[in-house]
Protein backbone atom coordinates (compact mmCIF):
# COMPACT_ATOMS: atom_id res chain seq x y z
CA UNK A 1 0.00 0.00 0.00
CA UNK A 2 1.14 3.48 -0.82
CA UNK A 3 -0.36 7.05 0.45
CA UNK A 4 -0.35 10.33 -1.91
CA UNK A 5 -1.22 13.73 -1.44
CA UNK A 6 -3.59 14.73 -4.04
CA UNK A 7 -3.31 18.73 -5.26
CA UNK A 8 -4.20 20.43 -8.26
CA UNK A 9 -2.85 23.50 -10.03
CA UNK A 10 -5.60 25.62 -8.60
CA UNK A 11 -4.30 24.56 -4.72
CA UNK A 12 -7.93 22.11 -4.35
CA UNK A 13 -6.51 19.06 -2.23
CA UNK A 14 -7.55 16.30 -0.32
CA UNK A 15 -5.21 14.99 2.19
CA UNK A 16 -4.31 11.64 1.42
CA UNK A 17 -4.98 8.79 -1.25
CA UNK A 18 -4.43 5.35 -0.74
CA UNK A 19 -3.53 3.02 -3.36
CA UNK A 20 -2.43 -0.36 -3.78
CA UNK A 21 -0.89 -1.69 -6.92
CA UNK A 22 -0.58 1.55 -8.23
CA UNK A 23 -4.40 1.81 -8.62
CA UNK A 24 -6.60 4.09 -5.82
CA UNK A 25 -8.68 2.70 -2.70
CA UNK A 26 -9.80 5.65 -1.90
CA UNK A 27 -9.15 9.29 -0.82
CA UNK A 28 -9.78 10.86 2.64
CA UNK A 29 -10.06 14.21 3.94
CA UNK A 30 -9.50 15.01 7.13
CA UNK A 31 -11.09 17.71 9.34
CA UNK A 32 -11.42 18.45 12.57
CA UNK A 33 -15.49 18.55 12.83
CA UNK A 34 -18.19 16.78 11.15
CA UNK A 35 -19.16 19.82 8.71
CA UNK A 36 -20.57 20.07 5.58
CA UNK A 37 -18.43 17.92 2.82
CA UNK A 38 -15.72 19.75 1.29
CA UNK A 39 -15.53 21.53 -1.97
CA UNK A 40 -12.20 19.60 -2.40
CA UNK A 41 -13.38 15.81 -1.91
CA UNK A 42 -16.81 16.62 -4.54
CA UNK A 43 -14.18 18.33 -7.47
CA UNK A 44 -11.93 15.48 -7.29
CA UNK A 45 -14.84 12.73 -7.27
CA UNK A 46 -16.34 14.08 -10.53
CA UNK A 47 -12.51 14.34 -12.03
CA UNK A 48 -11.02 11.11 -10.71
CA UNK A 49 -11.16 7.11 -11.10
CA UNK A 50 -10.69 6.97 -7.45
CA UNK A 51 -13.80 4.76 -6.27
CA UNK A 52 -14.11 6.02 -2.45
CA UNK A 53 -14.19 9.53 -0.61
CA UNK A 54 -13.87 9.69 2.81
CA UNK A 55 -14.21 12.85 4.93
CA UNK A 56 -13.11 12.42 8.17
CA UNK A 57 -13.07 13.85 11.88
CA UNK A 58 -13.13 13.76 15.54
CA UNK A 59 -16.76 14.59 16.20
CA UNK A 60 -19.93 11.35 16.74
CA UNK A 61 -21.40 11.89 13.34
CA UNK A 62 -21.16 9.44 10.45
CA UNK A 63 -23.52 10.09 7.20
CA UNK A 64 -23.11 10.02 3.68
CA UNK A 65 -23.68 12.53 1.22
CA UNK A 66 -25.95 10.69 -1.35
CA UNK A 67 -25.49 14.10 -4.38
CA UNK A 68 -21.79 14.31 -3.34
CA UNK A 69 -21.30 10.52 -2.65
CA UNK A 70 -18.57 11.30 0.20
CA UNK A 71 -18.62 9.69 3.06
CA UNK A 72 -18.62 11.73 6.23
CA UNK A 73 -17.25 9.98 9.60
CA UNK A 74 -15.74 9.83 12.26
CA UNK A 75 -11.66 9.26 12.37
CA UNK A 76 -11.91 5.40 14.70
CA UNK A 77 -14.74 4.50 12.12
CA UNK A 78 -12.80 4.54 9.41
CA UNK A 79 -9.86 3.06 10.82
CA UNK A 80 -11.78 0.26 11.85
CA UNK A 81 -13.77 -0.15 9.06
CA UNK A 82 -10.38 0.53 6.70
CA UNK A 83 -8.68 -2.33 9.12
CA UNK A 84 -6.02 -0.30 10.30
CA UNK A 85 -7.60 -0.36 14.31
Amino acid sequence: MELRYLRDEDGREVDFVVLKDDAPLFAVECKLSSKDVSPACTYFRERTKIPEFYQTHFEDPDFGHAKKNVRVLPFWTLCEEKGFA
